[in-house]
């Protein structure tokens, strides 16, 4: 006896029901092998590198991430002839030990040779002198707690400046409406202290104790300004000025 047509009918969407399970059952396994070695890669990255992996991408102004234009602080073709040799060594030594020690960053040139570090670094070359300005926010308001991005900056600065040549005269001003943590009572004895805790941070990355000196001025050196975040910006700040070591 032949099977029915409906029979046979049947067993083919059987069979075709089966493989289809099969084919789900297995891309299922196989999304689940997936995120099982996303995990444990992901398990497998500091913070650090997750963060330099995160920086690469900026959100536009439509709502998508796109890589940033990238830059290395030593691309830049600085004009050192006016500078003497000492201050030559150290801008070099800075801008290539940045850009070793945090990788490839997005960075621009200013007018006057500043260079810019990521809105997060400033370094100001002058005749005699080469000036390094931190963000507004290398402490949290009234603390002598360096922020993260602040720590690295601060130690890989350090690391550029750990054979000599230069003294570093650490310069900090805080605005005297700017909360306080005790034991600071005054805006003067905060900036002091905030002071002191870059030039633990330098010389614990290899700059000698007797090349650093800090001075903390509190408010008695605001500088002004009308437009209100250039304004906040200028009443707290971070100025690391490096000079040619002296010589007899």
């Amino acid at each position: 006896m032949k099977p029915s047509l409906d029979s046979a009918g049947a067993d083919k969407t059987s069979e075709a029901i089966g493989e289809a399970w099969l084919l789900t059952f297995s891309d299922l396994l196989l999304l689940l092998l997936t995120f099982f070695v996303l995990r444990f890669s992901m398990l497998t990255l500091d913070g650090n590198t997750l963060e330099r992996a995160f920086s690469q991408f900026s959100l536009e102004s439509d709502g998508v991430f796109r890589p940033r234009a990238e830059r290395s602080l030593s691309s830049f073709e600085l004009d050192v002839t006016r500078l003497s040799p000492a201050l030559q060594t150290a801008i070099r030594a800075v801008s290539d030990g940045l850009a070793s020690e945090l990788g490839e960053v997005q960075s621009r040139r200013e007018a006057g040779g500043i260079i810019v570090f990521d809105d997060a670094l400033e370094l100001r070359p002058t005749e005699d002198v080469l000036e390094v300005r931190l963000l507004p926010t290398t402490f949290p308001t009234g603390t002598t707690e360096l922020s993260f991005i602040a720590e690295r900056l601060i130690t890989a600065l350090g690391r550029s400046l750990a054979d000599g040549g230069v003294e570093a005269t650490i310069v900090v001003h805080t605005a005297q409406d700017a909360p306080r943590e005790a034991p600071f009572r005054t805006a003067w004895e905060l900036s002091r202290a905030q002071a002191v805790r870059i030039a633990r941070q330098m010389i614990d990355a290899g700059v000698e104790p007797q090349s650093i000196s800090v001075m903390g001025y509190g408010d008695s050196k605001l500088q002004t300004e009308t437009d209100e975040p250039k304004r906040e910006t200028r009443k707290n700040r971070v100025e690391i000025v490096l000079r040619p070591i002296k010589t007899i």
